[in-house]
């Protein structure tokens, strides 16, 4: 497993197209890999999980891809060319896995898609509303209780703090973000048969604090494989850095 960074050229218009649609970028991403018979499963095949970096200081954003293999550059760049800002650069993801321990505290990011499923209505006896849409989350209250059932089969749990008041609560910051947007008409045709564009979105939330690792070969398989939904749009991965004590 490797983790890569790349920071994205902005006067790119390839780079301003991805960056206001996930899908775009999804299919941009695809390029770094092999080729692979079903396209629907390269994410899976090569165990992708990104996220892109918005910075502050007219710095330019970058992205943090994790992959089995490292990524291949110069096929994306033959396509696109100038699409970095400078040259990627990757690392074996083993160096950081062979630092943690169980008992060990760690800061950690994760920009997630939070939602809820609720349950299909009844027509009758015996009849049932077919699948039902997600929610997302939008109240900090839920987003905690999200995450926290998320942590439970992840080998973590939330850290807390004590108040003035002496009550606990969680040492994590929760930001939302504009909701990440689809607006292609090949995503629209999959759902309904359709060639009228539609636009889609996910709500995009940002969480950063601490957790404690309680279970290392379950905290371990999280991090390889993610947390959530919307992992091929960008969700999901969680980025770790353990402290020393």
């Amino acid at each position: 497993m490797y983790l890569s960074k790349a920071y994205l050229n902005t006067q790119n218009s390839q780079v301003i197209h991805n960056l206001g649609d996930v899908y775009e970028l999804h299919r941009t991403l695809s390029t770094l890999f092999p080729n692979t018979t079903n396209k629907k499963s390269f994410r899976k095949k090569f165990q992708i999980l990104y996220r892109i970096e918005e910075l502050q200081d007219n710095r330019p954003p970058y992205l943090l891809i994790q992959s089995k293999t490292i990524p291949e550059w110069t096929k994306l760049l033959d396509k696109y060319p100038n699409y970095f800002k400078s040259t990627p650069k990757s690392k074996e993801l083993k160096v950081l896995l062979n630092l943690l321990r169980e008992g060990q505290t760690c800061i950690f990011r994760l920009k997630a898609n939070p939602v809820k499923r609720p349950p299909p209505k009844r027509f009758g006896k015996g009849r049932y509303q077919g699948k039902t849409n997600r929610i997302p989350l939008q109240k900090e209250e839920e987003l905690i209780k999200w995450l926290e059932r998320k942590s439970i089969t992840a080998g973590f749990k939330l850290k807390k703090f004590q108040t003035s008041n002496e009550t606990s609560v969680y040492e994590v910051q929760i930001r939302n973000f504009p909701k990440a947007r689809i607006t292609t008409p090949y995503r629209y045709q999959k759902i309904t048969g359709s060639k009228k564009q539609d636009i889609l979105s996910f709500h995009s939330v940002l969480f950063d604090g601490h957790l404690q690792i309680i279970d290392i070969k379950e905290f371990k398989d999280t991090i390889i494989n993610g947390i959530g939904p919307g992992k091929a749009f960008g969700f999901g991965l969680l980025s770790v850095y353990p402290l020393k004590k």
